[in-house]
């Protein structure tokens, strides 16, 4: 069962974005190398927390269950919704796909992958020169 693309993902306001940033600051660090636009948590237990209360499953509830199915779709759609739209290519290269194979979508994930400015940002000579043999 894929998917459907909404009309717009939208994006968090940016007064509302500082009041959450602005609280959040102690507990998150940049992701990655660059740094850029991406945040996680400082502490592994912190992350747990999270997850289990916006993935996973409450204390008394199977971790299976399908509410919990249900929250981890949710979210994923949410993101491939926002990363479809999205004119940061870096980004998008990096979180689309991911997001698609989570939901199982995978005519959006052909089409993701066959657009040109996605294929041109996977583009790499000496690894896709293997996809040939």
């Amino acid at each position: 069962v894929e998917v459907q693309v909404q009309p717009s993902a939208g994006q968090v306001a940016p007064v509302k974005w500082a009041g959450v940033y602005r609280a959040l600051k102690p507990f998150l660090r940049p992701f990655g190398d660059s740094g850029e636009g991406r945040l996680d948590f400082y502490h592994r237990s912190l992350s747990k927390a999270v997850r289990r209360k916006y993935f996973g499953a409450d204390e008394d509830e199977d971790e299976d269950s399908a509410d919990s199915r249900y929250r981890y779709r949710w979210w994923h759609y949410k993101q491939a919704n926002f990363f479809h739209v999205s004119e940061n290519i870096d980004r998008r290269v990096e979180e689309y796909p991911h997001h698609l194979v989570q939901l199982g979508a995978q005519g959006r994930l052909a089409d993701c992958l066959t657009e040109w400015s996605m294929f041109d940002k996977l583009y790499h000579p000496e690894l896709s020169a293997q996809l040939l043999l």
